[in-house]
């Protein structure tokens, strides 16, 4: 089974993307039908759930009046670095990504080439 890539909006505004490792609650209160049907937001889980290579989705200056999207690491010490956080009291909705940030962050977390993304460009990480 793949692992669940998850997106998180935090109370202190900041949107994060990142791997579930672990949650005694997060899978089984999404959708049982569809999960990542990115149609409606995901119930709160209750308790801690565990993250991994998290990064934080920011906007960025493009130049020529664009912006672009850009996934920074969590930690600047460890950009693979866990997180453990209590959802039920730093997250205001829990969402699935959409498809091109989630290809855009699988192609920073893993040696997968994936063709587009957010970039438009194909990206590959060694």
């Amino acid at each position: 089974m793949a692992r669940k890539i998850i997106c998180i909006k935090l109370n202190t505004a900041e949107d994060l993307i990142a791997y579930v490792k672990e949650s005694s609650s997060l899978l089984t209160n999404a959708s049982p039908l569809n999960p990542f049907d990115g149609e409606t937001p995901w119930s709160l889980p209750i308790g801690e759930t565990f993250l991994e290579k998290v990064r934080v989705i920011s906007l960025q200056n493009a130049g020529q009046g664009r912006v672009a999207m850009v996934l920074m690491p969590w930690s600047l010490g460890d950009i693979d670095a866990s997180l453990k956080i209590d959802l039920s009291k730093q997250a205001l909705v829990v969402y699935p990504p959409t498809k091109n940030l989630e290809d855009e962050y699988m192609a920073q977390t893993t040696s997968i080439t994936l063709a587009g993304a957010l970039t438009g460009q194909t990206r590959q990480q060694h």
